[in-house]
């Protein structure tokens, strides 16, 4: 799994955390250190394996490796497809779904990550809700937008015969 998170550290950086059950704490602490993950880092392009390594006679310990990857506020990140099946409950902006970040470049900000090339069509519904006061729609037919402030509704019309505003 791979999650990416802010800091407020000047770098980024990655944490790996190692899970294995075991017969007892101690044993499954042993198993879980025991894991082989590697990544690496060249010219500013982290790169994760997809796998990693473990004594075949664990196969039955639910091991599994988290990769967190925290960046600096204002930093920028662009997900490649290669990681659609592993990221994991990622924190963004607009509420897009972990299967759908990839192939896209996002910005860090306080409140998670900002897609910067999204197409809105794939903003999760708690984005379109809480910005369901605002819409804007250009086409051939003219340009239309509706305001809500929450107390009172606004439309502007723009087309062939003029502006209307309601």
């Amino acid at each position: 799994n791979v999650d990416i998170k802010s800091t407020d550290k000047t770098t980024a950086f990655v944490k790996i955390r190692k899970e294995s059950e075991g017969k007892n704490r101690l044993n499954a602490n042993k198993d879980a250190e025991a894991l082989e993950y590697q990544f690496s880092l060249n010219d500013k392009k982290l790169e994760l394996n997809g796998y990693f390594l473990s004594d075949f006679n664990n196969k039955f310990k639910d091991q599994l490796i988290d990769v967190t990857i925290y960046l600096p506020v204002n930093s920028f990140i662009y997900l490649d497809n290669s990681t659609r099946t592993f990221l994991d409950d990622v924190d963004n902006v607009q509420s897009i779904h972990d299967r759908d970040m990839p192939k896209h470049l996002y910005k860090m900000t306080d409140n998670g990550l900002e897609c910067l090339d999204c197409n809105p069509n794939i903003y999760g519904d708690s984005f379109k809700d809480k910005n369901e006061h605002f819409k804007l729609n250009i086409d051939r037919n003219g340009v239309q937008l509706k305001v809500n402030d929450g107390d009172n509704d606004a439309e502007v019309k723009i087309d062939e015969n003029g502006i209307i505003i309601q």
